[in-house]
């Protein structure tokens, strides 16, 4: 069996330039051992609010089946309005759970009945300096989820097994999992939650989704959180680049085989908002 290697450096405990991003402590280290941490977030009447708001939206980016976010749409006046409504819901629950954070950007993410919706296991990019800052997904469903309309699943600890920066287009910028995504969906621990409830994910965790078998659209809220003084940062492949053909082995020290990693040319660019659209889960 080929062994996905991971970096001999990669280690449990934050950097220490790194400071706390949670104000609760027990949250902090849940969120470092895990990944991740579930936490009550939106009341009942905000739960609707936002349910509302996405009913009155024009969705013309919409897919009749499979998965969507608002950030998917053409229209820049579309994105920032809906981004203000989302970061305004969300912003003193924000400020209660988190310590100095900034939103970098919002959408509504959402999963449309049918079998062709499901999101395999995958890290999102990477938007910060991780020696030094991290980022992080606020998933909040507006309806309960469950393994059969599309609960958001994670693999607890993933965090740590990978150092790569994570770039974009997705699948032309490799990753560690490359074409074993599917392999390791079985290991996504599905998170069934309540309306209102938040996953909290670092943004290296590997995390994804079954499809969505009910009736209706599963409609949830991803919001992009780090530290406020952290800087955003984006690796993108250059246009019209073409993919090396060298390759970089990460191995682990208790690792016999390890899985190569192609290159990908890319280029590092700090942002003052987002100008790509990020997945969210």
């Amino acid at each position: 069996m080929t062994r996905i290697a991971t970096s001999p450096d990669l280690h449990l405990d934050r950097p220490a330039a790194m400071r706390p991003l949670f104000k609760s402590s027990e949250l902090q280290a849940d969120f470092d051992r895990d990944g991740y941490v579930v936490v009550p977030f939106l009341d009942a009447d905000e739960v609707a609010a936002l349910n509302a708001h996405y009913a009155s939206l024009n969705h013309d980016h919409a897919t009749s089946q499979g998965f969507h976010v608002s950030l998917d749409s053409t229209d820049r006046a579309f994105k920032r309005a809906t981004m203000d409504k989302l970061q305004q819901a969300a912003r003193a629950r924000i400020d209660q759970v988190f310590d100095r954070a900034r939103i970098f950007v919002a959408s509504y993410v959402v999963k449309e009945p049918g079998p062709r919706g499901i999101v395999p296991p995958h890290q999102d990019w990477t938007f910060v300096d991780e020696s030094r800052f991290v980022s992080c997904t606020v998933w909040i469903p507006l309806a309960r989820t469950t393994v059969d309309n599309g609960a958001l699943g994670v693999i607890s600890g993933s965090h740590r097994l990978f150092d790569h920066a994570r770039a974009s287009p997705s699948p032309q910028c490799p990753t560690p999992i490359g074409d074993l995504m599917f392999q390791i969906f079985p290991f996504l621990a599905i998170k069934e939650m309540e309306a209102g409830q938040a996953l909290i994910f670092n943004n290296r965790t590997l995390h994804g989704s079954p499809p969505n078998l009910s009736e209706v659209a599963r409609v949830a809220v991803g919001i992009g959180v780090t530290h406020e003084e952290a800087d955003l940062r984006h690796h993108y492949l250059l246009p019209g680049a073409s993919r090396s053909r060298s390759s970089a082995t990460r191995s682990s020290r208790n690792s016999s085989t390890s899985t190569a990693i192609p290159r990908c040319r890319s280029s590092t660019t700090r942002v003052d908002g987002p100008r790509a659209k990020p997945p969210l889960g």
